[in-house]
């Protein structure tokens, strides 16, 4: 199958934008597959060339610097692309690519990536949204041969927002062959607490520090409470100021961007992560923590709910007392907690290999070509 992937940037590996990371793994590990030719075709703005191409680790990417070259392209290999697989939400550029895809004949798929969750939609721009798909992009989801839950939970909120009940979920995964650090000990031989990646309002950082700072006194001096992420923006800057006005700047650090090499040291020197996010889709990074072997508390919120019920996971609200909650029960229970990490590394590798998960899409392109042959 010669299978498209398409998408705006560049597609860095080392990007902490979650999306690049899924289309790199579904490309990698995609093309590992028996019978497969997987390309990623992007849209590139800023590139002054027409058209490049970037290679990866395993795939390569063919960008161009304009839609009409992107359609151009298109046109011309229409007979040669089985299937075009279609990222994100709330893109005209994808309802263009479409229409086009469909004017030739080639089927795809459309994968939303939390783009149509609650929050998310009514985040801002929320009767834009409802206008541009009322007008564009149900019909965008209708004519797609189907459409790619990467959580559980992510199927009803698609399910709101189209007559296509194609709806299929196929998680985001981890590669698991990459060598696992041992554990190191931290600097300050507390019970280390992180988290890692964007610091803005979903994730809700402001509720993590005001969950630390509602802490008894005995507990907050048994742990450090690590943020990992870019400090640059306003947000960020809120959450830095919060934590100096209550005095907190002994118990919780903020490292700053985390690069993607220096990023599995700082998860082997945790104890124990911490994900508070009123929303998420399916966090990768969750995944490379349970992969390090640490275990878990989640606000209940993060798409995660399926996994309720291991020794690895202490589930909270995403409300400053109860994330204080369980910060109290695990501290003060760490022994117990810190052992249930070995469980978090097997479920993950057992659960959420990218080679497993490649075939499943793979097996679905299949099913989807075939409705189309008939």
């Amino acid at each position: 199958m010669r299978i498209i992937h398409f998408t705006l940037g560049s597609v860095n590996p080392n990007s902490s934008n979650g999306i690049n990371r899924v289309i790199e793994g579904l490309a990698k590990f995609g093309n590992t597959t028996k019978d497969n030719e997987i390309l990623v075709v992007t849209l590139k703005k800023n590139q002054k060339e027409k058209e490049s191409l970037l290679k990866r680790n395993g795939f390569d990417v063919l960008a161009f610097n304009s839609l009409l070259a992107v359609i151009a392209y298109f046109k011309k290999y229409a007979g040669a692309i089985d299937i075009v697989h279609l990222h994100n939400v709330w893109s005209i550029q994808n309802i263009v690519l479409s229409r086009v895809l469909v004017n030739k004949s080639i089927p795809y798929i459309v994968t939303v990536h939390a783009g149509l969750m609650e929050d998310r939609v009514k985040g801002s721009n929320y009767f834009l949204k409802i206008l541009f798909h009322s007008l564009l992009q149900k019909r965008h989801f209708d004519n797609a041969m189907a459409l790619h839950a990467i959580a559980r939970e992510e199927m009803t909120n698609i399910s709101e927002y189209t007559s296509n009940q194609n709806i299929i979920y196929i998680p985001n995964g981890i590669d698991t062959k990459l060598k696992q650090l041992s554990k190191e000990q931290f600097h300050n031989k507390k019970i280390n607490i992180g988290y890692l990646g964007r610091l803005s309002e979903e994730k809700n950082i402001l509720g993590m520090i005001n969950a630390v700072a509602s802490l008894n006194i005995e507990t907050l001096n048994k742990m450090e409470l690590i943020i990992m992420g870019p400090k640059n923006n306003n947000y960020a800057r809120q959450c830095i100021s919060l934590v100096r006005s209550l005095n907190l700047d002994k118990h919780i650090i903020f490292t700053g961007i985390i690069n993607s090499e220096e990023k599995w040291l700082r998860l082997s020197q945790l104890d124990i992560y911490i994900q508070a996010s009123f929303s998420e889709g399916a966090s990768l990074t969750v995944l490379e923590a349970m992969y390090s072997g640490l275990p878990l508390i989640i606000t209940r919120t993060c798409n995660i709910s399926y996994m309720h019920g291991q020794d690895f996971l202490k589930m909270v609200e995403p409300l400053p007392k109860d994330i204080a909650r369980g910060i109290n029960e695990v501290v003060n229970d760490i022994e117990k907690f810190r052992k249930s990490g070995k469980k978090a590394h097997d479920f993950v590798c057992i659960n959420f290999d990218w080679e497993l998960i490649a075939s499943d899409l793979s097996n679905m392109y299949k099913e989807v070509i075939d409705k189309e042959i008939l």
